[in-house]
């Protein structure tokens, strides 16, 4: 009980959470942690769980291609840079308005 707790107060601080927006949504902002990953046929399908404003659930599968593709844009020098200073923004992070 106590570790839920726990997990909802750095969900609810804003660090070691997801944040999502969709066109479908307006502005509403969606966080969440995640969940778990699985080899599903020829597809990697990603669960992330929602927890504010609602508790959904979320899926999202990539193909081989699709997941070679993901792992060449993590290799840009702002997200190459973003983890390696990524420790300056764990207990605050800035939220942009829009992204």
């Amino acid at each position: 009980m106590e570790e839920k707790a726990k997990s909802e107060k750095k969900t609810s601080e804003g660090y070691y959470s997801l944040r999502f927006r969709s066109t479908g949504l307006g502005k509403t902002m969606l966080e969440g942690e995640p969940a778990d990953v699985q080899i599903v046929g020829d597809m990697v399908v990603f669960h992330i769980q929602t927890t504010t404003p609602v508790r959904w659930r979320i899926r999202a599968a990539m193909s081989y291609k699709g997941l070679l593709k993901a792992i060449k844009l993590c290799f840009k020098f702002p997200v190459i840079k973003f983890l390696l200073l990524g420790f300056l923004t764990i207990k605050k992070p800035n939220l942009p308005t829009e992204f």
